[in-house]
């Protein structure tokens, strides 16, 4: 029996959903993202000045792990200045993970440098977001910008080699004193030497404080057997400190001076008259003066005051 030309219904839509499943699939290969689209999302948008090469389809990941992709990266003009605009959209159960403090930033993974869009939790005491809200954009370090200086790096370490190098082959020919210390054994010897000095002196050191700390402890403790004697009342000094006998002797000697002080300073008696009275030191110089006048006569005419006779 001869096949009939026509196709019908049944065997179309079969051929629909299989052309439109090979579709999806390529979409999602293309993507690379690992997102699915059969899982239920919500969208957000964040400004840029620059997003360092975002496409559409690029993951969005929070906390490090992926979360959704982004759906649009365009141009647009805010409040006069142009903008990149990235719409991304989130899973639905880690959308209410995000509050009004939450950040978006361009990161960068892999060798490659391909972009994701980095969604940074904020902080707690914040609404949560919905649906259509805009994230504040976070500026990333740019990457390009640091690798651009690699090579003046590496030319800075090249150079740094060199003298590594130079200075290692100085040290070799014996110059200097490192040079010296790894080729000269008679510099090897001094050093070698005055080590061992060092440790000795360092060992006399150590000797002579415990000496001293064994002398102040020696010292502490007679200390401390001395002024347990002056408290217990035992021998001189203790009966010097504590007995009030000496305190009120001192004071009544202190008392007797000053009575006595006063007497002179008032002229009264022999020694205050001769203090305060100028007839009595006259009466007195003059007394010395014809004194020595006598001794002075006598030594030069001794025979006018003595006789001296044999028989």
């Amino acid at each position: 029996m001869k096949r009939s030309g026509r196709v019908n219904w049944s065997e179309l839509r079969v051929g629909m959903v299989v052309l439109f499943a090979f579709a999806v699939l390529l979409w999602a290969s293309f993507t690379g993202s690992g997102f699915s689209v059969f899982r239920k999302t919500e969208s957000l948008t964040a400004y840029f000045p620059e997003v360092g090469g975002l496409v559409a389809g690029a993951p969005v990941w929070m906390a490090g792990m992926e979360v959704g992709h982004v759906e649009r990266v365009i141009f647009v003009e805010v409040d006069g200045l142009v903008r990149v605009r990235v719409d991304f959209r989130i899973m639905t159960k880690h959308f209410s993970m995000l509050n009004t403090d939450a950040k978006a930033a361009i990161g960068t993974m892999g060798l490659m440098g391909d972009r994701f869009l980095d969604i940074r939790l904020g902080g707690p005491g914040f609404p949560a977001v919905k649906p259509g809200d805009i994230l504040e954009a976070a500026l990333a370090p740019d990457l390009t910008a640091a690798f651009a200086g690699a090579p003046g790096m590496m030319d800075q370490l090249g150079e740094t080699l060199d003298e590594l190098t130079e200075m290692m082959s100085r040290i070799n020919r014996g110059e200097g004193f490192l040079g010296a210390l790894t080729t000269n054994s008679k510099t090897s010897a001094n050093l070698d030497s005055l080590m061992v000095s060092a440790d000795e002196l360092m060992s006399g050191l150590n000797t002579s404080q415990k000496k001293l700390l064994a002398s102040l402890t020696e010292t502490s403790d007679r200390l401390n057997v001395l002024l347990a004697k002056m408290d217990s009342g035992d021998g001189s000094l203790a009966r010097l400190v504590n007995d009030t006998t000496l305190y009120h002797n001192l004071s009544a000697m202190s008392r007797r001076a000053d009575n006595l002080f006063k007497k002179l300073d008032e002229g009264e008696g022999s020694a205050g008259r001769f203090l305060a009275e100028d007839q009595v030191y006259n009466d007195v110089r003059g007394l010395l003066s014809e004194v020595q006048d006598l001794i002075a006569d006598i030594k030069a005419h001794p025979k006018k005051y003595f006789k001296v006779s044999v028989f």
